[in-house]
């Protein structure tokens, strides 16, 4: 029997069922990752590697590939995160009004400051993000039992 602080072992079969799924997951994205790469609104033959077509997969599509596996990686690592705050396997920033926070300060920073770059943006939906990640955590642990632990 486990406590509360042990986690329960995982059985052989599970382990390579998860495993597999791992591996699988790997797989699916390498590929993607080639055919953002190799595809897009200009033709390339691989047959041939003119400098032109080796600019644009240098200087576009690989930046533009790296940078969209970083950013999906960041936000499962978020939202896994989330979720294990919350101790819900459903929780997300749309349900918790993380989004509205950071939407709402959005707004009141072009009303109330006259934000008009979008750098200003992103910090004004950052402090509101933030400020209504803290309220909900603040307002969640005046339940029956406490703040999660």
């Amino acid at each position: 029997m486990t406590t509360a602080l042990e986690t329960p072992k995982a059985s052989p079969r599970t382990r390579v069922g998860l495993a597999a799924g791992l591996v699988g997951a790997v797989v699916v994205l390498a590929v993607v990752a080639a055919a953002s790469i190799l595809f897009g609104s200009r033709a390339i033959d691989l047959g041939r590697a003119a400098e032109t077509d080796l600019t644009v997969i240098l200087d576009m599509r690989v930046p533009r590939t790296v940078l969209g596996v970083l950013v999906g990686a960041a936000l499962a690592v978020g939202g896994a995160l989330l979720q294990g705050v919350a101790r819900n396997p459903l929780a997300d920033p749309g349900v918790l009004g993380i989004n509205a926070g950071a939407a709402v300060a959005v707004v009141g920073g072009i009303l109330l400051v006259g934000a008009q770059t979008a750098g200003a943006y992103v910090w004004f939906a950052f402090l509101g993000a933030a400020t209504a990640t803290v309220l909900v955590y603040g307002i969640a642990s005046f339940g029956r039992e406490g703040r999660s632990r």
